[in-house]
């Protein structure tokens, strides 16, 4: 029906890795918002989600440096996008205090970055399944958060928690890995 959407149905590891991580935190920030878990369960139910989105295929696979591209060993690369993953989880989640800011936050920084992926890939990389898979969590994101908006605007009827917050973030770093992390730099050059 929607062929650049293909991308789910070529590459499912992606999406069931995504699905997967996302159920994970929900779960996680589910648990957190009703029993107050204490740092270290929260933190290490972060890294295992992040680290199941990372062998899924999302992952930081090169980081381009001015001047040259810097291959990363399989460990390095899931180490970095572990802690990546994971520092944006909690940067979101940080923010989460003042009715709407995380929602806007999210639909102005999903938009932004929705317009860097079209606009790059229809440069010289072309349309690849990376971008497709970015272009989609970045929609669903931006849907999902205006349609969350109204509802959370001041006076708030309707709250994030950690679970909305955290997969807010997770899917967020998701995005931008997916695109980043794959891209070649080598090739925007030419």
């Amino acid at each position: 029906l929607l062929p650049p959407l293909a991308i789910v149905s070529s590459q499912p590891i992606h999406i069931w890795g995504l699905l997967g991580a996302a159920l994970m935190i929900v779960l996680i920030g589910v648990a957190d918002d009703i029993w107050d878990l204490d740092w270290l369960t929260k933190l290490a139910g972060q890294m295992l989600a992040a680290a199941l989105l990372a062998w899924s295929g999302i992952q930081f696979l090169s980081f381009p440096l001015p001047g040259v591209v810097v291959g990363l060993a399989p460990w390095q690369s899931l180490v970095i996008t572990v802690l990546a993953i994971v520092l944006v989880m909690n940067a979101i989640n940080f923010i989460d205090g003042l009715d709407g800011l995380v929602a806007g936050v999210a639909i102005i920084a999903n938009g932004v970055f929705s317009v860097y992926i079209f606009v790059i890939s229809s440069g010289p990389t072309g349309q690849s399944d990376y971008f497709n898979l970015a272009q989609l969590i970045s929609a669903v994101l931006i849907g999902a958060c205006i349609g969350f908006l109204p509802l959370n605007w001041h006076p708030a009827r309707l709250f994030m928690g950690d679970a909305g917050a955290l997969l807010v973030g997770l899917l967020m770093a998701a995005a931008t890995i997916a695109v980043t992390g794959q891209i070649d730099p080598g090739r925007l050059e030419e």
